[in-house]
């Protein structure tokens, strides 16, 4: 954990020296989970989290910007079956790369991967939770894609919403598969 601090201030203070802007984002998120085991799938109900992180953003023309961010992500699922609902968790730092494409004075489009590191796994359930990592063995980092929409509210605000697609399994195991669908709605502050 202490490594993953370090590396996260590492960063932070990369983006604070290069990045022409520098800022704080924020929001509300719904996730969910989608397992395929044996030709099978199932897509588990939608869980809502939240996710907060810093900006940086490097603009390459006009039209054209790229927008590396470090984000906490508390991402998961609802897994419901008779009388029980368990809510699974799943804690990131994701790390995307985030291409924004300038249209008209104040809407973006985006586009990028992402790459995540999970530093925490639960499951929940009637006020009990056990850690996830002491059953299942996950896979770290993970890949995923983005997309999304931003509109600039102010020259220091923006609000939007992003959809994060997994591309890789989040699970160690060859046989069965997981993967994160998480939708975004988020505001974001610059600071310079």
């Amino acid at each position: 954990m202490k490594k993953l601090l370090f590396s996260f201030l590492l960063v932070a203070g990369f983006f604070s020296v290069q990045a022409q802007e520098l800022g704080v984002k924020g929001g509300i998120q719904l996730s969910n989970l989608k397992e395929s085991f044996d030709g099978q799938s199932e897509t588990y109900d939608m869980a809502f989290d939240f996710h907060v992180g810093v900006y940086g953003e490097f603009s390459l023309s006009d039209l054209i910007s790229i927008q590396p961010e470090i984000v906490y992500s508390r991402e998961g699922a609802k897994v419901s079956e008779e009388d029980e609902t368990v809510r699974l968790q799943t804690d990131y730092i994701q790390v995307p790369v985030i291409v924004k494409f300038h249209v008209g004075e104040r809407f973006n489009l985006q586009a990028g991967p992402q790459i995540g590191f999970q530093v925490a796994a639960k499951a929940k359930s009637d006020g009990n939770s056990i850690n996830l990592k002491d059953f299942i063995d996950f896979k770290n980092p993970v890949i995923a894609g983005a997309a999304g929409l931003g509109y600039e509210v102010s020259e220091a605000i923006e609000v939007g919403g992003r959809y994060n697609f997994g591309l890789s399994n989040l699970l160690d195991d060859e046989e069965v598969t997981w993967k994160a669908n998480v939708i975004q709605f988020y505001l974001t502050y610059k600071l310079r």
